[in-house]
């Protein structure tokens, strides 16, 4: 495991807190404390990580910008500030989120291979003795088969844990409890460092995902201009039309407007249930219209 240093900020906002005190009211984030090397799943993570934080900053500053500047009516800013996430923050953080779930699958097949290997199947009398084990555990009140495992702790003797785990825990009677901390024990025993590098991964996973999914939701309130509880409320999902010119047809509605956007492909279910599916796509079209969303 890798040293911790911390790096980020406590809160999703460079200038927030809880309260509000010390400027916007920003919601409490983990900082960064994981040690990671470049082009590695780690490293990755923390790239994550870092562009969540990046796009709040960036779309306060060009709300800010917006506001100050002079250039827009207050329909035109908040326009600017539409245009500028859809087509620069949130395709980053829709890759942001497809690099999570590719570190999420290979946590996956990592632990997937972590597996006790099984006895010598050509040692008889070995296996006799495993059986022996079993009928006896079998035979042990539950305070007795308790104590038992007690007594011994992570110190069980080796045989009696292989027949403890050579067959499911029906078997030998030893309560499911019992026979996940014994497993455990073995796992930790053979696969130790494995381990702690996928638990670390998955601390990490954790934290870089929190960091993205209240980003995109900053994204969003900068964008809309509206609290969290109508945010939860407001129909700002997409959905398909109907076929449009030859081409599908995404349609997104934010507040009153409603942008339509020719694809060339279907939106994926993520797409359809979180995302904003014409931010990835360089070209929409504006239309102050009725549109089924």
């Amino acid at each position: 495991m890798g040293t911790q240093t911390l790096k980020g900020r406590n809160f999703i906002r460079k200038n927030g807190s809880v309260s509000g005190a010390t400027g916007q009211t920003a919601r409490l984030i983990k900082r960064w404390r994981f040690d990671a090397k470049p082009d590695t799943t780690l490293g990755r993570l923390e790239q994550v990580y870092m562009s969540g934080l990046d796009a709040v900053d960036r779309v306060e500053a060009r709300a800010a910008s917006n506001k100050t500047g002079g250039k827009f009516t207050r329909d035109g800013a908040r326009d600017d500030v539409l245009h500028y996430a859809l087509h620069s923050l949130i395709p980053d953080l829709h890759k942001a989120r497809q690099t999570i779930k590719r570190a999420k699958a290979e946590i996956a097949e990592r632990k997937a291979k972590l597996r006790i290997e099984g006895p010598d199947p050509s040692d008889i009398a070995a296996a006799f003795r495993r059986m022996e084990i079993r009928t006896r555990l079998r035979e042990m009140k539950g305070d007795e088969q308790r104590e038992y495992f007690a007594k011994y702790g992570d110190n069980l003797p080796s045989e009696v844990a292989a027949a403890v785990l050579e067959l499911p825990p029906e078997y030998s009677g030893v309560m499911t409890p019992e026979y996940d901390r014994v497993a455990q024990r073995a796992l930790a025993a053979r696969y130790g460092a494995e381990i702690a590098e996928t638990t670390e991964l998955e601390d990490a996973i954790s934290v870089a995902e929190n960091v993205v999914e209240i980003a995109r939701d900053e994204v969003r309130l900068e964008v809309g201009g509206i609290d969290k509880q109508n945010l939860m409320n407001s129909p700002r999902r997409l959905k398909l039309s109907t076929r449009h010119h030859g081409y599908a047809v995404a349609v997104a509605r934010f507040m009153s407007s409603i942008w339509i956007k020719k694809i060339e492909r279907l939106p994926s279910g993520d797409e359809l249930a979180h995302g904003i599916f014409a931010a990835t796509h360089d070209e929409y079209i504006k239309q102050e219209a009725t549109v089924p969303v």
